[in-house]
Formats: structure tokens, C-alpha cells, sequence
């Protein structure tokens, strides 16, 4: 029995990374009959403990191990998942907080007898999502040799909002004026005495944005104050091997170069060096809509923003994740996620053609000429474009220049932060906060000769 490839990559370009999976997901049992991958949802109602779920689904085990993800002294919630040993000798990993969920290879006899049970609500192909780090850093490296390197920088703020930043990073500049970019001196990239970013002070406090992507690195003095590692599908590996993560949080939050500086990044680790199985980025998701349902009753809250600079082909087809999209919007939560660096209508891809359908908010990338970037999917699924070519954010205790539309989404989601401040109304309603973001965006800005439908740019509506 084959299985569907499905891949995921880091939306970064310069060279655009798009990584390859095995051919084939499928194993041999010991008796050589073809085994695939499986991921499980069991039935909402269904609450009991794996020990008791698992024999009626008709698995023999002989012992688990648990491995925590995240504890209440990280997060306040305990986050776990076990490990089953098989009499079939196939693991069998079972997690969930807001889902229940497993996954174990299966022959076609197991998988067809699991999916009509009665626990059983879903039954779906575990695809791999790649995501190698060494790739990341190799593409994170080029783009430094080419456009130079500099020290983190520090400015002065004002105290009365709204706030202004000089001499700021070119992105910051063009989210903050309705015309394009004046570009000074010989790397226009470089952040320049005329660049200059106005924001509202409350600059997200508060709000707290989880970035599921391949670690933070909190130590980074850029980060180290706002940023703090909730969660890790590793075990206590939090480290960000690709600098991808931190890269992405930077443009969020960080002093600097990022647009909400105030907001609270929260780490949510589901890459590491290796292609990943869906069930892994399912983790990261379930915990952040668990933690939501967990901190929207508590004094302080002011709304909770999932930023997804990943490449979603594995995730949008997954009637699982879509469930949890759903309940998750229903729920209050904003998530912010890349259209893709593909060069193609974001409509012939899922989750990104959900856009139009759910309160999900797509990014494309524009250049500083306001040009959509010839990497950047477009079209009338992508629902909004941001600076995202030669973005300046930490990196590797350093910072650097990367390009993607992995870049251009944490600008938008730092802009939902502030708004999420400024709204206390729209702290639990994504709906009204897209129609709200929409409405601020530039038309007739950027020039994507490419799509039929007219796209808008990021605008905070506070010209500098």
C-alpha cells in the first residue's frame, strides 16, 4: 500500500528551501506485508486513559514510556505524550489535549479494521513534514554574504504613543506610511536615517503570540526578555538548529526590528534537524489552542495569535487539522500563517485556500519597490502582502537578511497584537480582526501582475 508524500518546508527563500521526503512512507512488518503510517482522532466524548482506549481498539502493548512536552512550571499545562510498545513491534504515540489523538504504522488489514471503530472519528495518512536545519542555516548564511551583517542596534523611544523609531529597518518604515519606500544610500536594505517606523506605544503588551516553527533562541539578547520556551517536541530541546524561529520572533517583537515589541513570544518547538510526521506539528497546534482555552479566563489576558511561517501542503489536507483550525477560530484565536514560496496561485493550495472560508490570514511577500516577490504565492487566497525581501531580524546571537514569506507573516501577526490592544472587543473574535486589518491595508500598492484578484499591503494607518 503506498502512501501520499506530503511535504512542508521553512517559507524561506534565497535559495527557496523545499525539502525532500523518503519516496515511499511505508515500512515491512516482520513478516514482509507493506505497513504505512496512520494518524487517529477518536471521537470528542471519548476521554479515557490510553491504557483502557488501546486494548479496545484490539493493540496488544508490552509497556510506554512518557515523554513531557511542556510542564505547568513552563506553561501552567502539562503537556505529554506516550509511547506504546507493540506486540507488532510498531510504536504507538499517543497524545492530546483539546484532540485525542495516535499514530502507529499499520498494515491494510489494521488500518481497515480501526477505521470503522466506533471510537474512531478520523483516520488519515501521518505525512512527513521536512524541515532540515542544516538547509535552513545554509540559505541563512547566503543571504548574509550577500547583503552584509550588522550588530543589534538600540534606539531611543519616545514615551506618549504613538511611538517613533528612526533610523529603522526598511519593513518597519513601509508598514508605518501609505507611500512606497524613499531609498536612501548605496543598501537601501540597511535601516537609514530617513527609514522610520510610527506604532501605537501599547505595542501588543500582553498579548501572547505563539510561534510554532523551529525554536526560539531566548538567550538572544534581541529576544531574551520577551520570548519564553513552552514547548518542545523534543524533550528539553529547545534549541532553534535553523535560526529560523528566532529569526521570525524577531520581526515580532523584538526592539529593534520587530513591529509588536511589547508582545509576549511564546516558543512552541515542533522542528528540529529532521523531516517530522504530521502528528508532530498536531502536538505543537493542540498545545497552543490548549493553552488559549486555558489563559482567555484569566486576569491579564489580551488575546492569543498563532504565527505558522511554515509550509502547509502536509497540514491542509488534514481533515484533522482543519477540525482544529475550526474549534480554534470558534474559540477566539487568530492564526496568521504563510501563503507559500512557490510562485503559484495560493488557491491550488490547501490550507491557504481556507482563507476565503474561515477568518485564517494568508501572507504573501512584497520588496521594497512594493512588487509582490517573484517566490510568493498569490491570488485571491492570499489576503494580505508584507514586507518580505531582505528582512533584518536576530539571528545565531547576531542578526541577518532573509527572505520569504516565513518574513512577511510575523509582521502581521506583531500588527494583530497591536490591534488585539487597541480592540479589547476583537480580543476573542479573529473574524472581526481580519475585516479590521483588511479595511487598514493600502490598495493599489503592489504590483502583482501575476494574479487577477487586486492585493492590499500591510498598513498601520499611523504615517511616519
Amino acid at each position: 500500500m503506498k502512501t501520499v508524500i506530503l511535504s512542508v518546508s521553512l517559507l524561506l527563500s534565497v535559495p527557496q528551501l523545499i525539502y525532500a521526503v523518503p519516496s515511499d512512507l511505508g515500512v515491512r512488518a516482520a513478516n514482509g506485508e507493506k505497513r504505512s503510517t496512520y494518524l487517529v482522532l477518536l471521537k470528542e466524548k471519548e476521554k479515557r486513559d490510553w491504557d483502557k482506549i488501546l486494548p479496545e481498539l484490539g493493540f496488544k502493548t508490552t509497556g510506554k514510556t512518557e515523554h513531557v512536552h511542556s510542564s505547568k512550571g513552563e506553561s501552567g499545562l502539562d503537556y505529554k505524550s506516550y509511547v506504546y510498545k507493540s506486540s507488532d513491534g510498531a510504536d504507538i504515540t499517543a497524545f492530546g489535549a483539546t484532540v485525542r489523538a495516535f499514530s502507529k504504522d499499520m498494515t491494510a488489514d489494521e488500518k481497515d479494521r480501526i477505521s470503522k471503530s466506533a471510537l474512531v472519528d478520523i483516520m488519515e495518512l501521518d505525512g512527513l513534514e521536512g524541515a532540515k536545519a542544516g538547509e535552513a542555516r545554509k540559505a541563512a548564511e547566503k543571504a548574509k554574504k550577500e547583503k552584509g551583517k550588522r550588530e543589534v542596534m538600540r534606539f531611543k523611544r519616545a514615551a506618549a504613543a504613538p511611538v517613533k523609531q528612526t533610523a529603522a529597518p526598511w519593513h518597519l518604515a513601509r508598514i508605518s506610511q501609505k507611500g512606497a519606500i524613499k531609498k536612501e544610500g548605496e543598501k537601501p536594505y540597511q535601516p537609514q536615517p530617513g527609514y522610520t517606523y510610527r506604532y501605537d506605544g501599547l505595542a501588543g503588551e500582553g498579548v501572547d503570540i505563539y510561534v510554532i516553527d523551529s525554536g526560539v533562541d531566548i538567550k538572544n539578547p534581541a529576544l531574551s526578555a520577551k520570548a519564553t520556551s513552552m514547548f518542545t517536541a523534543y524533550e528539553k530541546d529547545h534549541q532553534d538548529y535553523a535560526g529560523h524561529g528566532t529569526h521570525v520572533s524577531g520581526a515580532i517583537a523584538s526592539q529593534d526590528f520587530g513591529v509588536a515589541k511589547k508582545s509576549n513570544i511564546i516558543d512552541v518547538k515542533i522542528i528540529n534537524k529532521d523531516n517530522i510526521p504530521i502528528s508532530v506539528g498536531l502536538m505543537g497546534f493542540d498545545f497552543a489552542y490548549a493553552r488559549h482555552l486555558q489563559r482567555k479566563s484569566q486576569s491579564g489576558f489580551k488575546g492569543s495569535v498563532i504565527n505558522s511561517s511554515l509550509g502547509s501542503a502536509s497540514f491542509g489536507p488534514s481533515l484533522i487539522f482543519r477540525r482544529l483550525w475550526a474549534a480554534s477560530f470558534k474559540d477566539g484565536m487568530h492564526i496568521i500563517m504563510a501563503a507559500g514560496n512557490a510562485g503559484e496561485d495560493a488557491c491550488y493550495d490547501l490550507p491557504e485556500a481556507l482563507s476565503q472560508s474561515m477568518p485564517l490570514i494568508t501572507v504573501g511577500a512584497s520588496d521594497i519597490n512594493d512588487a509582490g516577490a517573484n517566490f510568493s504565492n498569490y491570488g485571491p487566497c492570499v489576503s494580505i502582502y508584507a514586507p518580505g525581501v531582505n528582512i533584518l531580524s536576530p539571528y545565531q546571537g547576531k542578526v541577518a537578511f532573509l527572505n520569504g514569506t516565513s518574513m512577511a507573516t510575523p509582521q502581521v501577526a506583531g500588527m494583530v497584537a497591536i490591534e488585539l490592544g487597541k480592540n479589547p472587543k476583537l480580543q476573542l473574535d479573529p473574524k472581526g480582526m481580519k475585516k479590521l486589518l483588511l479595511s487598514k491595508a493600502l490598495k493599489g500598492m503592489v504590483k502583482e501582475p501575476r494574479s487577477k484578484a487586486a492585493p492590499v499591503l500591510l498598513y498601520n494607518g499611523l504615517d511616519a
